[in-house]
């Protein structure tokens, strides 16, 4: 994460021809390869390759030029729409990924990444939709402390009439609270996007507020 916040945000885009004209906005997936399951002993293996989707948001919209220049950084394995690039990468883990991706945008000047779609900023009823077990109802009710041990996460945000919480809160609570086999969110990627956040209001803020970030954070 330090590359994330020390290089203070870059940003990226894609080769015309892997343009996606809609890049989906999706959760991070993994997909593997490994070399042909026939082989000799003397042979040596092709260690698995993980392949790493995530969709980063850009400060601004790349210009027509600045699209050879970000292909030419690296980024061949990404398709854009406007600021939002959908990127498939591979590396060793999340973090590794969308920090390759950074540091290749920042490589172009003007341009850094602003965020990365996490999807994690839910209502209780988008937390019951996507859990497809329990109700807006049911969930609303451990909230409130009406059932459950109590402790449930408390929302992000609360205008009295509307409350949002967390994704990755709510399904760590489930699984520990309450035992549910709930797939756990990318921590990693919500990880990432608030390292990103940070260091683009210190960038926007002034040279000396991004320095103090910088040393906030030990980076």
């Amino acid at each position: 994460m330090g590359n994330l916040i020390a290089g203070i945000p870059a940003t990226l885009a894609a080769s015309p021809c892997r343009a996606h004209p809609n890049p989906p906005i999706v959760t991070p997936t993994r997909s593997s390869a490994s070399s042909d399951a026939t082989h000799t002993p003397l042979e040596r293996r092709t260690p698995t390759v993980t392949v790493w989707n995530f969709q980063l948001r850009l400060n601004r919209e790349p210009a027509e030029g600045e699209l050879d220049e970000l292909f030419d950084a690296g980024l061949s394995d990404a398709g854009f729409e406007g600021s939002l690039v959908d990127v498939d990468r591979e590396a060793d883990t999340l973090l590794d990924a969308v920090t390759s991706a950074t540091e290749q945008i920042r490589t172009v000047p003007g341009l850094r990444a602003v965020g990365v779609e996490t999807q994690d900023a839910v209502t209780l009823a988008d937390a019951a939709q996507r859990l497809g077990r329990r109700t807006a109802e049911s969930l609303r009710l451990l909230a409130e402390g009406k059932r459950g041990p109590g402790g449930f996460p408390r929302p992000i945000v609360d205008t009295g009439k509307v409350r949002v919480y967390s994704w990755a809160e709510i399904t760590s609570w489930l699984r520990e609270a309450l035992g549910e086999d709930v797939p756990p969110a990318e921590r990693e990627l919500m990880l990432a996007d608030r390292a990103l956040r940070l260091a683009d209001q210190a960038l926007r803020a002034g040279k000396t507020q991004a320095e103090a970030v910088r040393h906030l954070v030990g980076c």
